[in-house]
C-alpha cells in the first residue's frame, strides 16, 4: 500500500491560521468553514490562531523581548466562534525578563468569544534545574515502525478517519492511526500527522492537542473500536457535540521551526458526568520525548446547539 495521499480540498494550516497585524496590539484573521466542527470553528484550530497571533506579537511589537516560544497557554471558550473574520486585541500583561504574559482576546462583530492568556520565554536561553525523571505512560504504547506506518502496514496499528468528516470537517486535516484495540474505554491512543502535508510546529500542536477520537460510549456500534464487552450505544449520526469550555497546554519540549511530521497521542478521560467530560492529554514526538501537556473540560451537548441560533449569552 502507498503512502496516504495528502488532503488537496480547502486551505492548509498555514493558510487557515494566517493573521495581519492591524495595529502593534491588534491582528485580524479569518476562520476558513474547512475547520469547523458543524458551523463552530474546531477548537483546536482556534487555539492555533490564538498561537499564531502570540508568535507575531514577539516577533513584531514584543522583539525586543527575544521570549519567542509559547510555554503556556490557557484558552476560556465563552461563546461559539463562526466561520468569518475575526479580531484579536492583545494586552501586554507582563513583561520580563524570563518570562512574558499576553492576555488576547478574540471578538467576532460585538461578541467577545474566546479569552486566553499564553506565556512566551526564549527556550534556548532557559537555565534551571532538571530532573532525569520522566512521565510514563501506563499501559505502555504498542511498538511502531513509522515507515511502514505512513503506508498503513504497521502491524499494530491503522489508519481510520474520525467519526462523522461531514461534520466534522477540521477532523479531515489529519491522518490518524489507531492500535486496532485502545489500552482501556477510558483512554485512546493515535499516531497522527497532518493531512495537508504540512510538518506539526508549535503552533499546529494546538490543532493536535485538540485532535482524538470521540469517547466509544458517544460512536455508534458499527464504529466504535471494540475495548469492552458492555454494550455501546447505537447513534445514528452525529447526535453529540462537545463543545470545549477551557484547554490548557504545557510546552515540554520546544519544537523545531521546520516542524516534525509525527506526534504520538494518548487521551485518558476520567469522568465524564452531567454533561461535563475532562480530557488529559499528553504528545509525544517521534522519538519518544514529551512535547506537551493539554488539559480541556469540555460539555457533552446535543449536535443541534451547534447549528442554533446565536445570542451573547449562549454556547
Amino acid at each position: 500500500m502507498t503512502s496516504l495521499p495528502s488532503s488537496n480540498t480547502g486551505s492548509n494550516f498555514a493558510d487557515a491560521t494566517n493573521v495581519q497585524q492591524l495595529t502593534s496590539h491588534t491582528y485580524s484573521a479569518n476562520f476558513p468553514d474547512d475547520w469547523c466542527i458543524g458551523s463552530v470553528p474546531h477548537g483546536g484550530f482556534i487555539t492555533g490562531v490564538f498561537l499564531q497571533v502570540s508568535a507575531l506579537h514577539f516577533r513584531t511589537t514584543l522583539s525586543a523581548q527575544n521570549q519567542p516560544n509559547p510555554i503556556t497557554l490557557h484558552l476560556e471558550f465563552l461563546r461559539r466562534t463562526e466561520a468569518a473574520s475575526a479580531l484579536f486585541t492583545v494586552q501586554d500583561t507582563k513583561l520580563g525578563r524570563q518570562t512574558s504574559v499576553l492576555h488576547i482576546t478574540l471578538s467576532q462583530g460585538d461578541r467577545v468569544e474566546v479569552v486566553g492568556y499564553i506565556t512566551h520565554s526564549n527556550t534556548t536561553t532557559e537555565e534551571g534545574v532538571s530532573s532525569p525523571h520522566t512521565h510514563v505512560l501506563h499501559p505502555a504504547p504498542l511498538p511502531v515502525s513509522l515507515s511502514l506506518l505512513k503506508t498503513d502496514n504497521d502491524p499494530n496499528y491503522h489508519h481510520e478517519g474520525m467519526a462523522f468528516p461531514n461534520f466534522r470537517k477540521a477532523s479531515t486535516k489529519a491522518h490518524t492511526y489507531f492500535p486496532h484495540t485502545q489500552p482501556a474505554p477510558n483512554i485512546s491512543d493515535e499516531w497522527i500527522r497532518l493531512s495537508t502535508g504540512e510538518f506539526w510546529t508549535d503552533e499546529s500542536l494546538g490543532y493536535a492537542c485538540d485532535m482524538f477520537s470521540l469517547p466509544t460510549d458517544f460512536l455508534p456500534a458499527t464504529t466504535a473500536p471494540s475495548t469492552s464487552s458492555e454494550s455501546k450505544l447505537t447513534i445514528p449520526g452525529a447526535k453529540y457535540w462537545f463543545p470545549t469550555l477551557c484547554l490548557n497546554i504545557d510546552f515540554k519540549k520546544t519544537l523545531p521551526s521546520t516542524g516534525i511530521e509525527w506526534l504520538f497521542i494518548r487521551v485518558e478521560r476520567k469522568q465524564t458526568r452531567n454533561g461535563r467530560m475532562d480530557i488529559e492529554l499528553t504528545a509525544w514526538d517521534e522519538e519518544g520525548e514529551l512535547v506537551a501537556i493539554s488539559h480541556h473540560v469540555a460539555l457533552v451537548v446535543g449536535s443541534e446547539r451547534n447549528t442554533s441560533a446565536r445570542t451573547s449569552s449562549k454556547i
